[in-house]
Order: structure tokens, then sequence, then C-alpha cells
């Protein structure tokens, strides 16, 4: 059995088969960098991160340039809430492959799970430079503004996506919350609305129920006078969606 007996049976969906090549392969000394990142995009398929990371690391050690592993590692650090190590991964990509794109907006995510908004917000501004139409980028760039407290950079980031892909539940959900807190409530409870009328009964938008209830709420003068506005935020992932269907899907 040779290396691309395994990538074929890779592609195919066939992973346990391709692992036994590959394994197969690493004791006879062959192909390590190759069988080994190969291992971690098998490991990664199947949700086994501490495995991807690992394989990978090995690949790296025998093919320290392969652009492929160092993004394929960041991504597996970050499945596995390893966020220092996946934003070392996507710096060190961003090093031997400047300007690429999916490296910049993870890199992005990396250091805004590790709470520094500011870098981030640089590196989602690069990725919007890069490719305008990714709605993500312009999506995480609106969660980073809203971190940095910039709410009028905030709410046009999620507009620049809302163009782009209207109908992400995660947009709708930030969109709305960031309308909420510029006090806005009228038109959180316009798009809340519109959504249940698009949506109806499907439970990734059911958040919209509880906006257009709380925004109800919010129009009616509050006894005490206190007002409080939810502070939740979530971020996209780079969409894996675009890729080949011979390449391996991201971990």
């Amino acid at each position: 059995m040779s290396l691309q007996s395994a990538e074929l049976l890779f592609r195919q969906g066939q992973y346990s088969a391709a692992q036994k090549v590959l394994l197969q392969l690493l004791k006879k000394g062959q192909h390590m960098a190759a069988a080994n990142r190969l291992l971690g995009f098998i490991a990664g398929q199947t949700q086994d991160f501490p495995q991807a990371i690992e394989r990978l690391r090995a690949s790296l050690r025998y093919d320290p340039n392969s652009l492929e592993s160092w993004y394929y590692l960041g991504m597996a650090c970050q499945k596995s809430g390893q966020h220092r190590a996946a934003a070392e991964a996507f710096g060190t990509l961003l090093q031997r492959q400047p300007n690429l794109f999916e490296a910049e907006h993870d890199l992005g995510l990396a250091l805004l799970a590790l709470g520094k908004a500011a870098e981030a917000l640089a590196h989602f501004d690069r990725a919007v430079q890069l490719r305008p139409g990714a709605f993500e980028a312009h999506m995480n760039r609106g969660a980073a503004c809203g971190k940095l407290r910039l709410h009028a950079q905030e709410l046009q980031c999620y507009e620049s996506a809302l163009a782009l892909q209207p109908a992400h539940p995660t947009l709708i959900e930030n969109y709305g919350t960031a309308l909420c807190q510029a006090r806005r409530f009228a038109d959180a409870a316009q798009l809340y609305d519109r959504t249940l009328r698009e949506h109806p009964g499907d439970a990734d938008y059911a958040f919209a129920r509880g906006g257009l209830l709380y925004c109800s709420m919010r129009a009616r003068p509050s006894p005490t006078g206190r007002t409080s506005t939810p502070r939740w935020r979530c971020c996209a992932r780079t969409s894996a969606r675009s890729a080949n269907a011979s390449s391996p899907s991201r971990c």
C-alpha cells in the first residue's frame, strides 16, 4: 500500500482504512511528514483534537515549512481550547505566507478568545481587506469592536455582514444585541420579528423570541428606572464549506 492509496481512501471517507495504511508507512519509516499530516487530518475529522495536534506537530518536525500543517494545527488547537497555541500556529503561518485570509481571520478569533480584542481587530481588518465578501470577517470584526466599546463601528460591521449573509443566526443575534445596547429597541424588535416570521419554528432562531419579548418590555416605563441590556456575543468560525472535495475539510 502507498501514500497515494491512503490519500484516496481519505478522500472517499474511509478513515479507518486510510489510517491503517498510514501507520504501516510510519512503521517502515516512509513519508513521515505526509503520513503524520494525513493522520492529523483524520483525527480532526473524527473530533479527536489532541491526537490531531500530536500528529500535526510530528509532521512539522519533518517538514516545518508545510503551510497546511501549520494551519490545521492552529485549527485543532482552537477546537481544543488551546487558544494561545492556536495563535502561535497561525502567527507562524503568516510569517511564512503573509496576507493569507484564513490565517488572518482565525488568528483574530484566537486573540479574541484570549481577551486581546485590539490585536484581534487589527487581524480582522486585514481579513476584510483581503476578502471583502467574507461575512464572517465583518461579523467577527464587529464582535471585536463591541469588546472595545466601539459601538458605532460594531453596528456598521454587522450591517456589512448582514448585506452578505442576511439569514445567519449568530449574526442576527449579535446585531440584535448591539441594537439593544444602543437603545435602538424598535429596530431590534423589527429585526427579531422579521426573523421569527422568516424562520418559524426553527430552533437556530429561538433567541429571537426572547429578544422580541425583551424589546417589548424595554418599550414600557421601568418602575425602578434601571436600564440593562443583554451582553452576549458570539463569533463565527471561518466557513469550511469552501474547501474542495479533494482537500481535507477543516478540523
